[in-house]
């Protein structure tokens, strides 16, 4: 990865070409519903040869250095070998000159668009990827004490309350949205952010980012 300058593909940098941004909103049944689904297994047949096909760039994608991030601090710890800890906070660097536009806090999304119920835009930031990153400065502070990643989490935080927002289910329950975009319940992505705001807010006396981890 780090000889590519962790440019690279996933699985779902395709779908946010027009043509199969189409295809996913047909129906599943009947035969625009098979047309689909076959259009879909060759993707997953001939990945190389439909990225050519469909002109789809290798990009960087945030999660990805995120989790790059978290396993260089874990090596480094385990190790006590500089070089991990260089690691580590280049990727933190890139991460944090690139996040997505127009938050008051801080957050990162895909490097594609892609369709969950309606398009969600690229670099549109998200609560897993947010979260992702998230956990990877909050690693690094907890290993170097290094107070720009603990602004950073903090950063974090205020886009997952300000931004990101949540859906109040009733007085006792919240759910995190999945992106500022969307209305929708996704618990892996609400769980995410619990997790972080519980650990972080926790640790910073942050008692309104625990209360609504609880919620």
């Amino acid at each position: 990865m780090r000889s590519r300058q962790w440019l690279g593909f996933v699985p779902y940098d395709i779908l946010g070409h027009p043509y199969w941004l189409r295809v996913q909103q047909l129906p599943t049944t009947g035969l625009q519903g098979l047309w689909r689904r076959a259009n879909l297994a060759l993707l997953q047949r001939m990945p190389r040869l439909s990225r050519r096909l469909y002109g789809i760039q290798p990009t960087i994608n945030p999660k990805g250095l995120g989790l790059a991030a978290s396993a260089y601090v874990e090596l480094g710890q385990l190790t006590g070998e500089p070089t991990w800890r260089q690691r580590a906070e280049a990727c933190l660097d890139w991460l944090q000159r690139h996040p997505a536009p127009g938050c008051r806090g801080m957050g990162w999304g895909y490097p594609f668009d892609w369709y969950a119920v309606a398009v969600i835009p690229r670099g549109t930031p998200s609560g897993v990827v947010s979260a992702t990153v998230g956990q990877a400065f909050w690693q690094h502070y907890r290993w170097t004490q290094d107070a720009n990643s603990r602004a950073m989490c903090e950063a974090i935080g205020t886009f997952f309350l300000h931004d990101l927002g949540y859906r109040r289910i009733d007085a006792h329950r919240v759910c995190f949205r999945y992106t500022p975009m969307d209305e929708y319940y996704v618990h892996n992505a609400n769980l995410w952010v619990a997790a972080f705001l519980c650990e972080v807010g926790s640790s910073l006396e942050r008692e309104e980012w625990c209360a609504l981890a609880r919620q």
